[in-house]
């Protein structure tokens, strides 16, 4: 209930968490959590400076960090597991504007490797591609 009220808050309108990450009996009987990136997006828009700085200490720095240059803060979290890989967070770079980015992967690249999965390369590849358009975001102009 007390997750189900912050994806609320947030204004998250299509995620729910239903189970525990890793409690596989009810998973074994159907009972799954839901994501989408835009709800993602929308958690990280609403969190407040203080979560958002304990969430730039992640030392996991693949997924969308892998995709930025050395040194950029991002505040993040990421997770995988066999078949999925998710990554969101606030990017804060030097010289553009803060931007908030969500990916959210469900496939055969998704290994459950923490490091050496080809879904984390393909999420840091968008993270690149995003960050090479950054003083376009919200202008209207990025493809």
């Amino acid at each position: 209930a007390a997750v189900a009220e912050i994806w609320r808050l947030a204004g998250a309108t299509n995620s729910s968490t239903n189970r525990l990450i890793e409690d596989y009996a009810a998973k074994n009987i159907g009972i799954a959590n839901v994501v989408t990136a835009t709800d993602l997006a929308r958690l990280f828009l609403w969190l407040g400076p203080d979560e958002l700085d304990l969430l730039a200490l992640n030392k996991h720095r693949v997924d969308l960090a892998a995709g930025l240059p050395l040194g950029t803060r991002i505040a993040f979290k990421n997770g995988w597991f066999p078949g999925l890989r998710h990554s969101a967070g606030i990017v804060y770079p030097d010289d553009a504007a803060p931007y908030v980015i969500a990916v959210c992967y469900t496939g055969t690249l998704a290994t459950g490797h923490a490091v050496d999965d080809p879904a984390a390369q393909l999420i840091a590849r968008i993270s690149s591609e995003i960050w090479t358009q950054r003083h376009k975001l919200g202008t209207g102009d990025h493809p």
